[in-house]
């Protein structure tokens, strides 16, 4: 009985034992297994997603040889097919960034300058470009753009997406967001820049941010298979032709589609490219970067631009009329003339004063003097006229001083003698 008590418990324990086994076998299998991916639920994966999975995205750069070349036609053969290119000061990128496009178009005979005096450069400039610029143009300075291409200038312009700048001090770290400064002039256009990046991990440049594009079939799209684009933003125009394209693989950041998203359009005399650095060394002549650099220098040098109108002549005054000796005299017209005084009359007016006044006050004289409407009998005398000295003004009409009211000779009244009877 006993015996078979303690078989009992063997069994049990040795039951128990391969219990614990298989189950540390079978959690072993279950834990050591990839969990299911399922895209409806929001359960947690340790795959990364597919855009950043190693195997997808692509890691080879595409090399760089390309040189960069302007048409022959388009040469300066003489001083008068010389172009002058005018470059904006206030552009946000190094003078080294855009040595491969100053040298094509030196090479071809051109001049290139750069200035921050937008309304006289324009004046004499055949062409003006402006890359992603961090001031903004006054409504003056967009109205002289808007002219010069209206007389046949022409504009480049170039802007990039928002950039986050980090600065940091001794207790203090800060970001930055940059933006361009290209919306009043390029508004003028009816273009508009976007403000977020451009990426594709399936066909880029060696990394997601460095994405490519292709031209369209349009008559005026340059004449290249595709371009490498480092910090590229999309480009939009109302009426404008669009020269690039990105492929259908491309998305916008922040959650935007994926879509063959526009990177360059052109706009009558205006080229509109969302992106800067496939000018800068070294970059130029990736893909074929420098036939697009070749195409944007043909396109500023092949324009015909007219020069301004000169300003109209002021007016001269309305009362002036100038004299062969350029003197500015009065009008005929205008001029005063003083009366002849008559001998034993009232005094003439002077020029300049109140006639109404001098009336009243030779009045005044007269009946004091017993002389008019009221005078004596005619046997009477005035002493007035025996003490009147008419003045006579001996100065030319066109240049008589004015007298004021104040500054004329008073003459004292005298009263008149009685008159005597005649016996």
């Amino acid at each position: 009985m006993e015996a078979e008590a303690a078989a009992g418990g063997v069994a049990v324990v040795v039951g128990a034992a391969l219990f614990v086994v298989a189950a540390a076998a079978f959690g072993a299998t279950v834990f050591d297994a990839p969990a299911p991916y399922d895209t409806d639920t929001d359960a947690a994966d340790d795959r990364p997603p597919g855009e950043y999975r190693p195997a997808s995205v692509v890691a080879e750069p595409i090399p760089a040889r390309g040189r960069v070349t302007v048409n022959r036609s388009l040469y300066a053969r003489n001083a008068s097919d010389r172009k002058l290119v005018v470059v904006d000061s206030a552009s946000r990128v190094l003078q080294e960034d855009v040595r491969q496009l100053r040298l094509a178009l030196v090479r071809a005979g051109h001049d290139v300058r750069t200035t921050d005096d937008l309304d006289d450069a324009l004046r004499e400039a055949d062409a003006y470009v402006r890359i992603d610029p961090g001031v903004s143009l006054s409504a003056e300075e967009v109205d002289a753009v808007r002219n010069f291409t209206d007389r046949g200038g022409r504009v480049l312009l170039v802007a990039e997406p928002n950039h986050v700048e980090v600065s940091t001090g001794v207790f203090t770290t800060s970001l930055t967001v940059r933006r361009t400064a290209m919306v009043d002039l390029a508004a003028e256009y009816d273009i508009v820049f976007g403000n977020r990046y451009l990426y594709d991990t399936t066909t880029n440049d060696g990394n997601f941010r460095h994405v490519l594009a292709r031209p369209t079939n349009a008559a005026t799209a340059p004449d290249l298979d595709r371009v490498a684009l480092y910090t590229a933003t999309r480009v939009q125009a109302r009426n404008a032709t669009v020269l690039l394209r990105t492929p259908p693989t491309t998305h916008l950041s922040n959650a935007g589609a994926a879509s063959q998203y526009p990177v360059a359009v052109r706009s009558g005399n205006v080229v509109a490219l969302g992106d800067g650095t496939f000018i800068q060394e070294g970059r130029h002549a990736v893909a074929d970067n420098e036939a697009l650099v070749g195409y944007v220098a043909e396109f500023l040098v092949s324009g015909d631009a007219r020069p301004p109108p000169e300003p109209a002549a002021e007016p001269p005054p309305e009362n002036a009329t100038a004299t062969p000796e350029g003197t500015a005299t009065t009008p005929a017209g205008n001029a005063t003339e003083t009366p002849t005084p008559t001998p034993g009359g009232p005094a003439p007016p002077t020029p300049g004063v109140d006639a109404t006044a001098t009336a009243e006050r030779t009045r005044g004289q007269s009946s004091a003097s017993g002389v008019g409407p009221t005078s004596a009998p005619a046997s009477s005398v005035s002493t007035t006229d025996r003490f009147h000295v008419p003045r006579v003004n001996h100065a030319p009409a066109a240049t008589a001083p004015t007298m004021l009211p104040s500054a004329i000779p008073y003459q004292m009244p005298v009263a008149p003698r009685p008159a005597t009877n005649a016996r």
